[in-house]
């Protein structure tokens, strides 16, 4: 069969043998559902892409997870503290705290007192903690 048997099969009019101008597709009118398709085939692979990212991340996470009970279950984070408010202890007790992290041997940190802007954008209490852990200042003779 020839391109032109194809198309005057497919576009002939009733006897007349006239062909019908479709434009250079001659599948123009089913445009639409080629687009949704497309759409939808689009879609899938996004899908199918973001389910394995997704799956290869759980398994990162499992490997570092048995990995860490491997090693004894070491603490993520060490470091020196000292308790400057619990929470346990205030007339209506709560389950939290505020701790000074202790700088480590022969580090040296800056003196520099916390200003009431800061502890006032870190939250309520924070001044109030701010100014229990500050050292009182030393009184004139």
């Amino acid at each position: 069969m020839t391109v032109e048997t194809i198309n005057s099969k497919l576009f002939a009019t009733a006897g007349a043998g006239e062909t019908q101008d479709f434009g250079v597709n001659p599948f123009d009118q089913f445009i639409p559902l080629v687009g949704i398709q497309r759409a939808w085939f689009d879609y899938m692979i996004d899908t199918a892409q973001r389910s394995i990212l997704f799956w290869d991340a759980m398994r990162q996470r499992g490997n570092i997870y048995l990995e860490h009970r491997a090693q004894g279950e070491p603490p993520i984070l060490d470091f020196a503290y000292e308790i400057v408010l619990d929470a346990r202890t205030f007339k209506r007790p709560a389950n939290y705290a505020l701790l000074r992290v202790l700088p480590k041997p022969g580090m040296t940190v800056d003196p520099v007192p916390v200003s009431s802007a800061t502890a006032t954008a870190a939250g309520p209490g924070a001044a109030a903690a701010a100014k229990a852990a500050a050292p009182a200042p030393a009184k004139a003779k």
